[in-house]
């Protein structure tokens, strides 16, 4: 039970600091003042986060904590050394950003209200406040892919090639089917379903990352038919691409399997399917050249609080609880 809690708390800390070195490289390109601001709050925030993980560790695993808070201050996104594949990637302008702020710190939300549950108190305190840090992270991403939608200067068919990259990575980040640690994290109580306190349904302890997976999808799926409804007339509407769709882990890893509907493939037309919907260098190059040299690319931010100002609000009215212990 020990090594299965410090393992969740673990994976946890490292994709917070690892958001922060994937998104080093964006301040001078921010397409606003607004939005540089609203960086430097998301990596402010994600670095607490981090933080608070290991403070966990050191407080309440002895030796072995310690060395695995040292251990996650040490990995390297840009190493390629981070424990899972999205926070790896660079994450070099401002609509992949946009998508992992959405789409990514989505899944973060997902399992930081799994984590909310954990009969760890310790732990469990802590989520609140990530989660409401979380949203705002979200609403950077999610506001920010409207306002490029608004715009229409970034085709909508590039669009839904980021859209496919991120989210289908973000399914991978729930982990494997059939998991035997999901099994046992619930069991033991160090982790919960997302809609526990609604769910009054048995547990299929065999399909829990799945099932949550699914909550996701289903979620994502009513942002994006938003996002597509800002779109300029003519544009093709934006979709959520299909759960079977591009996974490197799990029950469909590997396989091929078409975007949208979900259909399988073989190999030669997936090959050319892949060029198709996901980003390519040529499609990478288009869309650096498009946010360099349009000034329009987005719709600006008019009559919003400045990010900055309000970094201390959820603080404050959380200061009458320990956040850690």
């Amino acid at each position: 039970m020990r090594d299965a809690l410090m393992n969740l708390i673990v994976y946890q800390g490292d994709t917070e600091f690892a958001s922060v070195e994937q998104q080093r490289f964006l301040f001078n390109s921010a397409p606003s003042e607004y939005d540089r601001r609203a960086l430097t709050r998301v990596m402010i925030e994600e670095m607490r986060h981090g933080w608070q993980m290991c403070a966990l560790l050191i407080e309440h695993f002895g030796h072995s904590g310690k060395v695995e808070a040292q251990k996650m201050l040490e990995r390297r996104a840009f190493e390629n050394k981070r424990l899972l594949g999205s926070f790896n990637e660079d994450v070099d302008n401002w609509l992949d950003f946009f998508c992992y702020t959405d789409f990514v710190d989505r899944d973060g939300k997902f399992q930081l209200q799994m984590l909310k549950y954990s009969a760890f108190a310790p732990l469990g305190r802590s989520m609140s406040y990530m989660l409401r840090e979380e949203a705002f992270h979200m609403g950077t991403g999610n506001t920010g892919l409207q306002r490029i939608a608004e715009a229409g200067v970034v085709p909508g068919w590039l669009l839904q090639k980021y859209l496919n990259k991120w989210i289908s990575s973000a399914y991978d980040l729930f982990g494997t089917d059939h998991s035997s640690s999901a099994h046992w994290a619930y069991v033991w109580g160090l982790k919960g379903r997302y809609d526990e306190p609604k769910n009054q349904a048995q547990v299929e302890l065999d399909d829990l990352n799945d099932y949550n997976r699914q909550l996701y999808r289903d979620e994502v799926a009513t942002l994006l038919a938003r996002i597509s409804a800002s779109q300029k007339g003519g544009q093709a509407e934006l979709y959520t691409p299909h759960i079977k769709f591009n996974r490197q882990i799990g029950r469909y890893k590997g396989m091929k399997f078409h975007s949208r509907t979900g259909e399988p493939m073989d190999d030669k037309p997936y090959q050319e399917h892949l060029e198709e919907f996901m980003p390519s260098a040529k499609d990478r190059k288009l869309l650096l050249d498009i946010l360099g040299a349009e000034k329009n690319w987005i719709t600006p931010r008019i009559g919003v609080r400045d990010p900055l100002e309000t970094i201390g609000e959820p603080r404050k009215s959380a200061m009458t609880t320990p956040i850690i212990n």
